[in-house]
This record gives C-alpha cells, sequence and structure tokens, in this order.
C-alpha cells in the first residue's frame, strides 16, 4: 500500500464492515476490524486500534470462537502497551492462546516484552 493512502483504505474497510453486518457475517466483521485496527496503527492512533481491537474481541467471544478472541486479545494488548497501559496490556497477553490460528505480528512479542520489562526496572 503507498504511503498516504491508509484513510482510502480505511475508508474501503468500513464500507465492507456495513456489508458484513448486513449479510450476518460477524466472523469476518471481526477480522475487518482486525485489519482496520492495523491501519490505524501504522498511522500511530492506537487508542483508535485499540477500540476496533476491542470490537473484534466482543465478536468473536460472542461467536464463541477462541482463536479469533486469542489474537484480538493479543493485538488490544499490543495498542495498551503502546499507550503506555502496561498493566492492562500484561492482562490480556496472559490470557490463554488456545487454538490460535493466526501468526502474531513479528515484532510484538519481543517489542512488549522489552518495553514493559523496561518499565519495570525503572528506566
Amino acid at each position: 500500500m503507498r504511503a498516504g493512502r491508509y484513510d482510502a483504505a480505511r475508508s474501503h474497510l468500513l464500507r465492507a464492515l456495513e456489508k458484513l453486518g448486513e449479510a450476518g457475517a460477524t466472523a469476518w466483521q471481526a477480522r475487518c476490524r482486525l485489519t482496520v485496527g492495523a491501519l490505524l496503527d501504522l498511522q500511530g492512533r492506537h487508542v483508535g486500534a485499540g477500540a476496533q481491537a476491542e470490537q473484534a474481541l466482543s465478536l468473536y467471544r460472542d461467536l464463541g470462537h477462541r482463536a479469533g478472541a486469542a489474537h484480538a486479545l493479543e493485538n488490544l494488548g499490543w495498542h495498551l502497551a503502546l499507550l503506555g497501559a502496561y498493566l492492562a496490556a500484561g492482562a490480556c497477553c496472559r490470557q490463554p492462546r488456545l487454538g490460535r490460528k493466526w501468526p502474531a505480528p513479528v515484532h510484538a512479542p519481543r517489542r512488549v516484552e522489552h518495553d514493559m520489562g523496561r518499565d519495570r526496572a525503572g528506566s
């Protein structure tokens, strides 16, 4: 995706969310929300990205989709850590990961643990 096109991509995804809602495709709505969150993350808009992860988590939990809920929790924890809410981020990351289907972002586990470890050390 070309730089500066994130807002256009988000606009398309939000329209897709409307259509998915009309179709009752709840699992796809949740996945789409995580994608919108990823776009917001790339723009440094972590509050909005976290809100998308929370909505995806709620949808996945309503479906009983454990893998999706685990993925959404991991994303939510990542965004909370970026916002400096380390205790809440840790709580998200300690929840079970059973049945997880999607890989985590390559940089997420190392970066969150590093930031959280540095915070605990007081530096």
